[in-house]
């Protein structure tokens, strides 16, 4: 389900059925010393429980900051993944929402 593209310091986690890359897709970024953000959109990294919570800036990061939102590759991907597929259902839920309210009217 999951399409994964390599690119020399990102990966993009990507459902090929969704256009919109900054609300709905998921991306793990290279931070440095095996150092990996997963991020959604630009500024909000997700932790291992799927927490979201925004970035500031390098300077204003804390060591409990990167604790929790800092991670080797291979368990970026994991939470990556796991991160796009809970958005993949949220996704559909909003969009069956829509869909009710628009066949109510």
């Amino acid at each position: 389900m999951e399409k994964i593209k390599a690119f020399p310091l990102s990966y993009s986690i990507k459902n090929p059925d969704v256009d919109d890359d900054y609300g709905f897709n998921i991306t793990v970024e290279y931070r440095g010393s095996n150092s990996w953000a997963v991020m959604k959109g630009n500024h909000h990294c997700i932790s291992k429980t799927l927490r979201t919570r925004y970035e500031r800036h390098s300077s204003n990061r804390t060591d409990y900051f990167k604790k929790i939102y800092r991670f080797p590759l291979d368990e970026a991907i994991e939470i990556g993944i796991r991160a796009q597929n809970k958005l993949d259902r949220e996704r559909k839920e909003l969009e069956k929402r829509w869909k009710e309210q628009q066949d109510k009217q």
